[in-house]
């Protein structure tokens, strides 16, 4: 048994083992002699591998220890590597069969080995995750005493999000390892790599690959919602053409094949849309009410886009300009949009365009670069989204923001990628883009021209050109001109704000009925919310306003009294500009006032 075997919760790599590796590190002669030379060194031999998932950090380390072994890099031939069994250590804490201080010991024979280098893939594994079980939350100190000395001889490997959030700010994995950023392939290399992967596919699959799949698999996989980077994402799609080959008996792999296997992965990726998205005008109409045609034209787009049908799918799946005066629901219709296609109102990215009023304010969309204060902090726009990738971002009061951020929309809007602080690219192409603003309010004020969706201002002249026309006299005509949806809302009809009454009384009602006190209204108290204060200007937010005065407040005086406790139903009766309440210490079986038929 040699020296390597005999240490816990290690792996050697021998010439068995390594047979899966890559024979060939095509594209990759310069990340292989940083490596080298980054091993040999008598200071510091410690290398980091970033890159992201599928962009060949796993094969370049074990097709390096492959080269080393059969003799193609003389300097390592003599050095044995051995993995670290990250899984096994890590459910043998989560059991309590060991504590952190056995990665220590295992870390304390690796490094006095010599020419042994650990192999740690998925560094970032060692770290923990918030919630985490304790004794895993800092296993990644046990690294630190031998990166401060120089004792140990390791490769780490993993993705760049994890490292910045986890690892960077900590001097000894900062600047006691070298960073090696691992570039995703493209071009002539990347075929040339998918091709050989393609042999090993062959042999394992005993199927014939032509070069017209390999062709699709790289262009494929550039294109479809799959979770892996290119050459990875593309060898998968190989793997799974493979063997639907095998599956149907057949011995040849043709593009068609590909081109199906690259469809399975999206449609798994939508297979929770397509519910959602048929029914999804009623179930935005049910939060927002009132607003029918901006519910319709925000349907529609996500139809297109959410199945994958829009003739550029790298923009965001809609880019929408919310319109109208205050209150008429253009921030709740945002909010809807979030809930009803993600289920999670947390999906939701908001950002109050009033606090990027000034021309510096729009480092804090990005994160600031480097150099200045703040170096390092997550931007508020690019951290989360890239953190949630499906989400709807919602970009309130953009008319307030500074000029410099419209500009930074542009790239935004038509590319569907932001640079971040750190030169990182943060996708935007599953994002939801919403914008709201009061922009020509005063095309909205005139009651008797009844401005809304659809509707003639004058014979031959419709709203959406006006609204259009006052659009390109106050923001910049590129900026317009790279918004998918104009959607105007409409001011309020009576109607609407009756239903809308009906809807926030009967949340009371059961917020009310949670606390076990019964609220007996009627439609003369629904009316007396809508026509008291009533303001088209305002639109709805009158009704929140009257809610409290007529019935939050009164029933929280009521609270007040030591009789509260045996209180069981509230009767409310509308008296002039305001409302009487009738108290009961039992429910009493009265039927409820009748309502009037909804429009």
């Amino acid at each position: 048994m040699s020296a390597v075997s005999a240490i816990p919760y290690l792996v050697p790599w021998d010439a068995a083992l390594l047979q899966t590796a890559p024979a060939k590190l095509l594209g990759r002669d310069i990340p292989v002699e940083r490596m080298t030379r980054a091993l040999l060194r008598r200071t510091d031999p410690v290398v980091t591998v970033l890159a992201e998932a599928g962009c060949g950090k796993t094969g370049l380390v074990r097709g390096l220890a492959r080269a080393a072994l059969e003799g193609r890099i003389p300097a390592l031939a003599d050095y044995t590597f051995a993995q670290l069994d990250i899984p096994q250590i890590l459910t043998a804490v989560v059991l309590g069969k060991i504590g952190t201080s056995a990665l220590a010991d295992t870390l304390v024979q690796v490094s006095r080995l010599p020419k042994t280098v650990l192999v740690v893939d998925d560094l970032h594994l060692l770290s923990g995750q918030p919630g985490a079980t304790p004794l895993i939350n800092d296993m990644t100190a046990c690294f630190r005493p031998l990166l401060a000395t120089g004792a140990l001889r390791a490769l780490f490997t993993t993705i760049p999000k994890e490292y910045e959030t986890k690892l960077a700010s900590d001097p000894l994995f900062s600047r006691r390892t070298s960073l090696l950023y691992l570039e995703e392939l493209g071009g002539d290399m990347l075929r040339q790599v998918v091709k050989e992967a393609a042999r090993a596919l062959e042999e394992h699959h005993a199927v014939t690959i032509g070069d017209e799949a390999v062709d699709e698999a790289v262009t494929a996989a550039g294109h479809h919602t799959i979770p892996y980077r290119p050459p990875g994402s593309s060898v998968r799609l190989l793997d799974d053409a493979c063997a639907d080959a095998v599956a149907r008996g057949e011995k040849i792999v043709d593009p068609m094949q590909v081109k199906e296997a690259a469809r399975t992965h999206v449609e798994a990726a939508l297979v929770w849309d397509r519910p959602r998205l048929r029914g999804l005008e009623s179930a935005l109409s049910e939060r927002v009410l009132g607003q029918p045609e901006a519910v319709s034209a925000v349907a529609r787009r996500m139809r297109v886009t959410k199945l994958q049908l829009d003739r550029k799918p790298q923009r965001p799946d809609g880019v929408f300009l919310f319109l109208g005066p205050s209150g008429v629901g253009k921030t709740e219709l945002a909010k809807a949009l979030a809930q009803v296609l993600y289920g999670d109102l947390n999906r939701l990215v908001r950002l109050d365009m009033s606090e990027y009023m000034e021309q510096h304010e729009y480092s804090k969309m990005i994160g600031s670069p480097p150099g200045y204060l703040g170096y390092g902090e997550e931007g508020h726009l690019t951290g989360a989204v890239a953190k949630l990738g499906h989400c709807v971002v919602l970009f309130d009061e953009v008319e307030k923001a500074h000029p410099n951020c419209l500009r930074l929309f542009l790239q935004l809007f038509d590319e569907g990628v932001l640079t971040d602080g750190k030169g990182k690219r943060v996708d935007f192409s599953q994002c939801v883009i919403c914008m709201t603003s009061n922009l020509g309010r005063e095309l909205w004020a005139d009651e008797n021209q009844q401005l809304g969706f659809g509707r003639a201002l004058s014979p031959g002249e419709p709203s959406a050109k006006r609204v259009l026309d006052y659009l390109l006299k106050t923001l910049p005509s590129e900026f317009v001109n790279r918004i998918d949806d104009l959607v105007p809302f409409r001011n309020f009809l009576r109607e609407d704000l009756l239903r809308i009454a009906r809807k926030m009384m009967k949340e009371e009602e059961e917020r009310w009925e949670r606390r076990g006190k019964r609220i007996i209204y009627g439609e003369p108290e629904l009316e007396l919310l809508v026509d008291t204060g009533y303001n088209a200007r305002l639109g709805a937010r009158h009704l929140s306003r009257n809610l409290e005065r007529l019935v939050s407040q009164p029933m929280s005086e009521a609270a007040c009294q030591d009789s509260w406790p045996d209180v069981q139903q509230v009767t409310m009766r509308a008296n002039g500009q305001t409302v009487d309440m009738d108290f009961a210490n039992s429910v009493v079986p009265v039927e409820k006032p009748p309502f009037k038929a909804e429009a």
